[in-house]
């Protein structure tokens, strides 16, 4: 039998809960003002673009955009301030911001692998080829130009590089046919086809970069490219929110892979280009969702591989393993 003052200690105990229960949950759930997406102009955009106009996240921010960002020094600059929430990500960038410091994780691997190197000279069919020739590459330093210089590295093949801004601006340079051959991502690479072809240009897919990965290293060629990171404080204090954005990726990946045409016009919206350019590319760009921590060993190697050319590509080691969500 209780007596009064265990009765009283436990009637205020309850009190005390259920006064403070409530305000620690009001205080969890209260929403963000703003929740910021943001992603490059390719394929990784379509998701969290496509995410950022549903419902799914409307419990936990009073508004939520997207912002499309133009560069990787764009995205760091975003990332470190705080701008940007979550966002699609090359996974170099990822692991080297984490290294420096920078309070994020990631959450997940989406691309795996949307690199083709183009070409007008019907000679150039292997990285071997490339010997003696010139090249243009955008993003100098980043994605895709180091898996470039780790094939050309491992096939001992020299190559003259003329770095362009963006793989848009090495587009206007292909097409005005002052290179013969250049290293492009997905959508540009199917814009520089159908335009060539529209101008009586041949355009071939020469290298298939992806392949060419897999034949000097071994294994399936998939590439683990990009992925999205978010905030390690969004991580930490809501984890809910950071359910929900895993959720509604993998619900917009589906939405992409079954409704071709509303995604074409999404893609056509966020890159400026036609509509079928961006539906015929999603056709040769699956998008596969794979949690970070279950995609961790392919990432390691392919992290690995990378800090043989320089670790500095990966801030100077491998991240710990609260890098990885599940």
């Amino acid at each position: 039998m209780l007596s009064r003052r265990s009765l009283l200690s436990t009637g205020l105990t309850f009190l005390g809960t259920s006064l403070v229960a409530p305000a620690l949950a009001r205080a969890a759930a209260a929403p963000l003002d703003t929740l910021t997406l943001a992603g490059p102009p390719a394929p990784p955009s379509l998701y969290l673009a496509h995410l950022a106009r549903q419902e799914r996240l409307a419990p936990f921010a009073k508004s939520v955009r997207f912002e499309q960002w133009k560069s990787p020094d764009q995205l760091r600059a975003g990332v470190i301030s705080g701008e940007y929430h979550v966002a699609a990500t090359p996974v170099n960038v990822a692991a080297t911001l984490y290294r420096k410091g920078v309070p994020v994780r990631l959450l997940d691997v989406t691309v795996w692998g949307i690199l083709s190197i183009l070409s007008t000279d019907p000679e150039i069919k292997s990285i071997a080829d490339l010997k003696g020739r010139e090249l243009a590459v955008p993003f100098r330093g980043d994605m895709p130009d180091i898996v470039l210089q780790v094939l050309l590295l491992k096939a001992g093949t020299d190559v003259k590089l003329t770095y362009v801004g963006t793989p848009f601006e090495g587009l206007q340079l292909f097409m005005a046919r002052r290179v013969a051959s250049i290293l492009l991502p997905e959508p540009v690479s199917t814009a520089a086809q159908m335009r060539g072809k529209s101008i009586g240009l041949e355009v071939r897919r020469a290298i298939n970069v992806q392949e060419a990965w897999a034949a000097s290293f071994g294994g399936s060629g998939q590439i683990p490219q990009a992925g999205t990171l978010v905030q390690a404080k969004l991580a930490a204090e809501r984890p809910e929110l950071i359910a929900a954005v895993k959720a509604g990726e993998q619900a917009a990946i589906e939405w992409i892979a079954s409704n071709g045409p509303s995604a074409a016009r999404l893609g056509a919206e966020l890159f400026q280009l036609d509509a079928e350019i961006v539906q015929r590319s999603l056709q040769t760009t699956p998008l596969k969702w794979r949690s970070a921590r279950e995609a961790r060993a392919e990432i390691e190697r392919f992290y690995a591989t990378l800090a043989e050319i320089d670790a500095a590509l990966i801030g100077g080691g491998l991240p710990d393993e609260q890098f990885y969500l599940g």
